[in-house]
């Protein structure tokens, strides 16, 4: 179980076109869009605003090139050098399997059973 000793903050990645179109990306490696480089840099500059000396702070991102990207922004904005991180694969977003590249209509439009069936229990659907 993840007991923090210290405080520490969490950014979730920039839009993708993949996010815009309410797409299932999971671990398709869809890059940041315009909006989702501004949300970064935005997420830096807050960052940089409310945490003392963010050079003495431990980053850390998930491997995937999104999520790299928002991180390397981000650090950009508290002046900071961009690569200067860790990453752990146990921060890659989760799979969707075989619902990867497509929208909830689109999966809806062929098999409306497996729709119902997660919207029962979104959470533990497998």
């Amino acid at each position: 179980m993840f007991r923090p000793q210290h405080p520490f903050y969490m950014i979730r990645h920039g839009e993708t076109d993949w996010n815009r179109e309410g797409r299932f990306q999971g671990q398709i490696d869809i890059p940041l869009n315009f909006k989702g480089r501004q949300q970064a840099a935005y997420n830096g500059r807050k960052l940089k605003g409310i945490i003392d000396s963010p050079s003495d702070w431990r980053f850390v991102s998930s491997p995937m090139g999104r999520t790299r990207n928002t991180m390397e922004i981000a650090r950009l904005q508290m002046e900071l050098e961009p690569k200067d991180y860790e990453t752990d694969d146990r921060l890659i977003e989760i799979t969707f399997g075989k619902w990867e590249k497509s929208t909830l209509a689109e999966l809806a439009a062929k098999n409306q059973f497996e729709i119902d069936r997660r919207n029962l229990n979104k959470w533990n659907f497998t």
